[in-house]
């Protein structure tokens, strides 16, 4: 137990000189000064991302395109650099949205500006199509799942189902927030969320992170439940949030293992207070293989 609580201890103290970090070099950002605005989401990428992402993901600046629509200008596009191509132009790089695995905006400063701002620029990604794929690993795995689950069952599959999941859009607020809350959406605002809400959203400074949570009904995979989850997480913010990012990531993309998850060494030392309210979805639940039987 003593070593336990010393590993969590260490996970800790990590993010939360790595909080104080980031908090620095955003105060640089503040200073009304051209350059210094324009190098803060550098700074971000080279002390945190790079650090803490997986090697075979790439992070650039530019456009998201898919077989229909495209993103607004992205401050961070996380890419798999490794299997996939982009296409890089005089001050503008294209890239695909069968190679990104989120698109992430930038804000030094919380305002209903701002906020609207990444609104706008997540309903667009929200829109990317994809163009039909030939079937992956994983969904290999999920069709023979369906295929095990029938004959156990005496069942025959007459067809397997697959809704897209839209590419995870993060936003990171450096400032301000400490008085947002979730209490008080109304009907058409919790309307909006599922298409233009961001998928996951930290205030750095004031703790609070904002996240999309979906659950699938186990006896029908095409309903399910969605929430959006407001953490009050404090110092430990950052950890919680790269938790969570690293999940996100997970979406579209096939893990020989799955990754590493900082919130699970915390228990039982660590918990915060976390605020939810349901959100409708028009249509099928997104990533989920729905097998008609007969």
């Amino acid at each position: 137990m003593e070593n336990y609580l010393s590993t969590y201890r260490l996970i800790q103290t990590y993010f939360r000189m790595k909080t104080e970090q980031l908090i620095a070099v955003s105060n640089q950002a503040v200073v009304e000064h051209p350059t210094l605005k324009g190098t803060h989401r550098e700074n971000l990428i080279d002390i945190y991302l790079k650090e803490i992402l997986p090697k075979r993901l790439a992070i650039d600046k530019g456009m998201v395109y898919g077989f229909v629509n495209k993103s607004k200008e992205s401050d961070l596009v996380i890419w798999d650099e490794q299997n996939f191509p982009c296409l890089r132009l005089l001050g503008h790089s294209m890239f695909f949205i069968e190679s990104v695995k989120a698109i992430m905006e930038v804000k030094t400063k919380w305002s209903l500006k701002e906020f609207n701002d990444i609104k706008k620029k997540k309903n667009a990604s929200f829109k990317i199509h994809r163009l039909p794929q030939t079937p992956n690993l994983e969904s290999r795995m999920q069709m023979l799942e369906s295929k095990i689950e029938a004959i156990e069952q005496n069942e025959t599959i007459n067809a397997i189902f697959y809704t897209p999941i839209p590419v995870p859009f993060i936003a990171f607020i450096f400032h301000g927030g400490e008085k947002f809350t979730i209490d008080s959406l109304n009907d058409d605002e919790l309307k909006s969320i599922n298409e233009s809400y961001p998928d996951l959203m930290i205030f750095l400074k004031s703790g609070k992170i904002l996240e999309k949570q979906y659950i699938y009904d186990e006896g029908d995979s095409s309903i399910g439940y969605s929430y959006l989850n407001l953490h009050e997480a404090g110092d430990n913010a950052l950890l919680i949030f790269t938790s969570l990012l690293l999940e996100k990531l997970m979406i579209n993309t096939s893990f020989s293992e799955y990754p590493i998850n900082f919130i699970k060494y915390g228990p039982p030392f660590y918990q915060h207070e976390i605020k939810r309210v349901p959100f409708p979805i028009n249509g099928k639940f997104p990533g989920i293989y729905n097998a008609a039987k007969i």
